[in-house]
């Protein structure tokens, strides 16, 4: 069976993908609206309540698991540019379906974000009607200050400069990267244990980067977030997204990258080495094209054994016919020299026959005379 080349193989990815690329476009502005939307308001309630970190770290968990569990068989399950940009290197997904993705990602952290405009005024009022306190240093501004992505000085974080925004961030995003496109197979599906990964990928990188940054991990995020806080006082909102941008997309690249060059390195023993069932035992076992194409394999051998058989008893027949007129050729030149030999004795039988009845009629002619000579005398 012949194996297909590299070029084709990049036109054929994201296969076990069976909806159209715009249910799953749909399907990924879908998910990383639920989810950005949990991590924002779980994000602001965990400051106002005076558990930041907690709560933004359970926000992460709930809301990237659940919009795993509930749109990733439809789409992979990214909700996030730099989990795209590591499938798309990796070979997981194709470059039109990766644009198309990341374009439905960011409308989908912008429309999350944007649903928090009519809900933190409420908030603010509600807390201004259970405390005067709470009035005083409690406002819209501040609220957009506790969901934006960015680094400096800042109520609920830690003080910190660019280049600690940037280690924290990277090193955040190059853990959920790893764990999201782990849980994905090279085909573009998800793997079982899909939903839990992305949680807790996505728990992890809270916890390393929440007191810094606020987790931003995902560029449709903080895309979002950072529109919409720059509109409402923080000014410095837009001119930090680059760093939100840049550093999980840098991270993506090298995830994608080392992925593609495994794939690449291990690809030749696909062709030496069988495929055991155990790679697929928590997954979904061989599909009914894997299962045609087998039996497909099976026709193929089982036809070509019945030629060989075929045209080994042709040549034996032919064999078998070639001696048999070899013999008959050799016993009727057999024949034919002994018919020589019998027709040669023949003649010469014959020849001597008549000699010696000249010779015996020379013989009374002789005898005759004599006695005729004899007589007259």
């Amino acid at each position: 069976m012949s194996q297909s080349s590299p070029s084709k193989q990049s036109t054929a990815v994201a296969s076990g993908l069976k909806d159209k690329l715009v249910t799953r476009s749909l399907a990924e502005l879908a998910g990383t609206f639920f989810a950005v939307a949990i991590v924002l308001f779980g994000g602001a309630w965990g400051s106002v309540s005076g558990s930041s970190l907690v709560v933004l770290i359970l926000a992460s968990l709930v809301g990237y698991g659940v919009a795993a569990a509930l749109f990733g068989r439809v789409s992979g399950g990214h909700f996030n540019p730099a989990v795209t940009l590591a499938a798309a290197l990796s070979g997981r997904i194709g470059w039109l379906d990766a644009l198309c993705y990341v374009i439905a990602q960011v409308i989908g952290g912008i429309i999350a974000a944007a649903l928090l405009l009519p809900i933190f005024p409420s908030v603010v009022e509600a807390m201004s009607q259970a405390s005067q306190q709470a009035q005083s240093r409690m406002t819209d501004a501040v609220l957009w200050q506790i969901v934006v992505n960015r680094y400096g000085t800042s109520q609920v974080r830690v003080t910190s400069n660019v280049q600690m925004a940037i280690i924290v961030e990277f090193i955040g995003a190059l853990i959920v990267v790893s764990a999201v496109v782990s849980a994905l197979r090279p085909d573009g599906t998800t793997r079982r244990v899909f939903p839990l990964a992305s949680a807790f990928g996505y728990a992890a990188g809270a916890v390393i980067t929440g007191m810094v940054t606020g987790a931003g991990l995902n560029p449709a995020r903080s895309t979002g977030a950072a529109i919409f806080a720059q509109i409402r006082g923080v000014h410095d909102a837009l001119s930090q997204l680059w760093i939100f941008w840049l550093v999980p997309l840098l991270a993506g690249a090298i995830v994608g990258l080392v992925l593609a060059i495994v794939q690449s390195g291990s690809a030749p023993l696909k062709h030496t080495v069988p495929q055991t069932p155990q790679d697929h035992h928590d997954d979904i076992t061989l599909d009914s094209k894997s299962d045609a194409q087998l039996t497909k394999d099976s026709e193929n051998i089982s036809a070509a054994s019945d030629v060989s058989l075929k045209n080994a008893a042709h040549r034996v027949s032919m064999d078998q016919k070639a001696s048999h007129t070899d013999d008959e050729r050799d016993i009727a030149d057999f024949n034919t020299v002994i018919k020589q030999d019998t027709d040669n004795k023949s003649s010469e039988l014959e020849a001597e026959k008549e000699a010696s009845e000249r010779n015996d009629s020379s013989s009374d002619s002789d005898t005759n005379i004599d006695y005729v000579v004899k007589k007259e005398s």
